[in-house]
């Protein structure tokens, strides 16, 4: 009998560095194991966590405009099943200045655009055969 490691929280990815980082944002991203998860699990959507503070966008329009590209990028970005993550945790981890004066529509394509590259990365990532998924 195989023990199965439960998922970290939010809590807990929130403590830890960002797995994959890009200029405005960083992922923390635990792997699910490939043989850990049944059929049925596989093809569930990864619990997805969202760290907008308030010190980077100050106005609640921005911030919910934010998690909004952000859910539509994860939605959407192209996991192979044996790389979909088991939970992952996204992070604005710095804003710039000119954002307050960019309009909206501008800076939304900006963060999608960012975040599918971000998001692409993880995607295509191979797993090393001497390093275990990032599971703790």
């Amino acid at each position: 009998m195989v023990r199965r490691r439960a998922e970290p929280s939010f809590a807990e990815l929130a403590k830890r560095r960002p797995d994959f980082v890009s200029p405005h944002f960083g992922l923390v991203v635990v792997m699910r194991a490939a043989d850990a998860a049944p059929a049925a699990t596989r093809n569930a959507r990864a619990p997805l966590g969202l760290a907008v503070p308030k010190r980077l966008l100050p106005r609640a329009v921005d911030r919910n405009a934010c998690k909004r590209v952000a859910r539509e990028a994860w939605r959407l970005a192209p996991w192979a099943a044996e790389r979909r993550p088991a939970i992952a945790l996204i992070k604005l981890r710095r804003a710039e200045p000119q954002w307050k004066t960019t309009p909206a529509r501008a800076l939304k394509r900006a963060w999608r655009a960012e975040l599918d590259e971000l998001l692409l990365r993880i995607a295509m990532q191979r797993p090393s055969p001497g390093r275990p998924p990032a599971s703790a």
